[in-house]
């Protein structure tokens, strides 16, 4: 057997708008039970997810936006001619007091390689 579209119930002139959507919900006349409107002219649809879990989203996708540009940052300077030695200058910096690094004629990046002309380390025992 065919079925046939849904239609959808129409207001006469003396139906009030209620009327219609007591009519429009199968089971809702014998209840007495209103159907809630599909949305209303003007007011936007409530949204699906909680607030919290779009504010969560909205962190999550900022954390990843700022470690994917620090990452490309680095990326960047790994590439740049005077990275060797600033890394080596920063190494020598960082080393405890005991230990001694002495570099001479730097030249290059990390990420392409380079040269360095000397290089001296110095630590209890290693010479």
């Amino acid at each position: 057997m065919p079925t046939s579209p849904r239609q959808e119930p129409t207001l006469s002139a003396h139906q009030a708008p209620s009327d219609s959507l007591l009519q429009a919900v199968p089971g809702a006349e014998a209840t007495g039970q209103r159907a809630a409107p599909r949305s209303t002219p003007g007011m936007p649809p409530q949204a699906s997810r909680p607030r919290w879990l779009r504010r969560l989203l909205w962190l999550l996708l900022a954390l990843l936006l700022g470690l994917g540009g620090a990452v490309a940052a680095l990326w960047w300077w790994l590439g740049q001619p005077q990275s060797l030695a600033q890394s080596l200058a920063l190494a020598q910096r960082w080393l405890p007091a005991q230990q001694q690094l002495q570099v001479q004629q730097v030249q290059g990046s990390i990420r392409h390689g380079g040269r360095i002309g000397q290089l001296h380390w110095q630590g209890p025992g290693i010479e």
